[in-house]
C-alpha cells in the first residue's frame, strides 16, 4: 500500500525497478502548553530495496518559527537519500 501510494502521489520520484514506499507527516509544535500556528514539524518515514527491503530512513525537518510540510519538505530529502542508498549499498533492481 505504501509503495502504491508513493508511486501514485509522486510519480517519477524513484528509480525504476525498486520498491520504495513511505508516509509523510506534518505536526504542530506545542509552545507554552498550546499548539503554535506559526511552527510545524515535517517528517517522512520510508523504506526501499529491490526484491526485499534493504533500508529504512526517517527524515525530520523542524526549525524555530518555521512551517514545514511532510510532502513538501521532508519527502524530497528522503528521495535524495534513498537514491544514494541504492548506489551505496549496490542494491540490484527487482528481479
Amino acid at each position: 500500500m505504501l509503495v502504491d501510494a508513493r508511486r501514485a502521489g509522486f510519480p517519477g520520484a524513484d528509480r525504476s525497478g525498486y520498491e520504495v514506499g513511505g508516509k509523510t507527516g506534518t505536526s504542530q509544535v506545542v509552545k507554552n502548553g498550546e499548539y503554535s500556528d506559526s511552527e510545524s514539524i515535517a517528517s517522512y518515514v520510508g523504506f526501499g530495496g529491490g526484491d526485499r527491503t534493504e533500508y529504512v530512513i526517517m527524515v525530520r525537518v523542524s526549525g524555530e518559527n518555521q512551517e514545514f510540510q511532510g510532502a513538501r519538505d521532508a519527502l524530497p530529502i528522503f528521495t535524495d537519500i534513498s537514491n544514494w542508498m541504492i548506489d551505496y549499498l549496490k542494491i540490484q533492481p527487482k528481479g
